[in-house]
């Protein structure tokens, strides 16, 4: 990578739960593209442009993995991020478009309406734990965590028993602080998910496990797949989960109106995706030397591709920082785009748009039980670094 002004430094400044990223969004102001230093102090591109993001995302020479790993350039140091880099460059294509076709199956409308009556059940035993608890609570303790892990073991193949359990292990290899805490943790992660694939291998059902070690693959690479379905899915979906909850209880006009005309609910998820996304950043590396927006990325290079920045794009969301449960079109990257989008994404939807409607019948005054601003959050994970979300009603 060469440029010719001095880099960026790469940082953060959300003390506080949805709190807008004052100095990522100048940068964005500024310039599509914008050449940066990392954290553990590597030199990348950051992309926040909406439009530049789906020209990027579309183009093949946009990779995942990087010809030298060993002394590829970092985002994060973390063993979860950077595990990406243990797959073959030179077979990357061909991977990527075979694990997408088989997972994409499972994913499918089909697939997703027939999970329904499975989903109902548990996200009612979800509501009715966060109503029997004394307000305030913690919503994201008693509702999102519990009930994500049900959702995504479900659907994963892990039994019913071990799924609440897990979620301490997906925290740890989420570390960004100390790598040896996330390197065990991923390894202890690794070393059950191989049992469950073992397990399924002798009697298959219908979960995604299940398939992987039917197509051929072996226990270890069965158990890849489902860690980082279970690492990305989890911490993704909590924290959509939780932030949405926070976005309707800190307003109650919307809430209001989401309970007396369901209909809204079509175009209130999207938002709430939109918004909830707002720190989502992806690492890709370019295969080959692309020229866009004025710049021209090295092929080697480190591509921070930022989707939650271009969900608030000013070009394309008309008063972006507002929420707006009527606003259509709404065309947010929280899922990705183009070839990297995520083919879990339909789940997420029918999980969202089944779980929100449940608990606002139930808690129909549901509100912050302190401003949001006072919500805090942690920054030595990484996504949500959620632990609380006090609510009352």
């Amino acid at each position: 990578m060469s440029v010719s002004k001095e880099l960026i430094d790469l940082r953060y400044e959300e003390p506080t739960l949805l709190a807008v990223n004052t100095f990522l969004r100048r940068l964005q102001n500024k310039a599509p593209i914008t050449a940066v230093r990392t954290i553990p102090g590597d030199e990348a591109w950051l992309v926040t442009g909406h439009d530049v993001i789906q020209e990027l995302t579309s183009d093949r020479r946009l990779g995942r993995t990087h010809p030298d790993p060993a002394n590829a350039p970092r985002y994060l140091e973390n063993p979860m991020v950077n595990a990406v880099l243990e797959n073959s460059y030179a077979d990357e294509p061909e991977t990527h478009s075979l694990q997408r076709m088989l997972l994409a199956p499972h994913f499918s409308r089909r697939k997703m309406e027939a999970l329904r009556p499975r989903l109902a059940p548990l996200i009612a035993e979800a509501v009715a734990r966060l109503a029997a608890q004394e307000p305030p609570a913690n919503a994201h303790v008693e509702f999102s965590v519990p009930l994500t892990s049900q959702v995504l073991g479900e659907l994963i193949g892990i039994p019913r028993e071990d799924r609440e359990n897990l979620l301490p292990l997906v925290h740890q290899t989420s570390s960004v602080v100390d790598n040896q805490i996330a390197e065990n943790g991923r390894e202890t992660l690794m070393d059950y998910m191989c049992r469950v694939a073992a397990r399924r291998r002798a009697e298959p059902g219908g979960d995604i496990l299940s398939t992987t070690v039917q197509s051929g693959m072996t226990d270890y690479q069965a158990a890849g797949i489902g860690v980082m379905l279970l690492f990305a899915a989890m911490k993704s979906t909590m924290t959509i989960t939780t932030l949405g909850i926070a976005l309707i209880g800190n307003n109650p006009v919307a809430r209001d109106q989401l309970i007396a005309d369901p209909e809204l609910w079509k175009t209130a998820l999207e938002e709430i995706l939109r918004i909830a996304a707002h720190d989502l950043i992806m690492p890709h590396y370019a295969r080959e030397d692309i020229e866009i927006a004025d710049v021209t990325i090295r092929a080697g290079d480190l591509v921070l591709v930022a989707y939650g920045l271009a969900n608030f794009d000013k070009g394309v969301f008309p008063a972006a920082d507002e929420v707006d449960i009527t606003r259509s079109p709404n065309p947010h990257m929280s899922f990705g785009h183009g070839m990297w989008h995520c083919t879990g994404a339909p789940l997420a939807k029918v999980y969202l748009e089944m779980a929100y409607p449940a608990l606002l019948a139930a808690l129909p005054t549901l509100r912050l039980a302190k401003p949001l601003e006072e919500q805090g959050r942690t920054t030595d994970t990484l996504g949500d670094g959620l632990e609380e979300l006090l609510v009352t009603w």
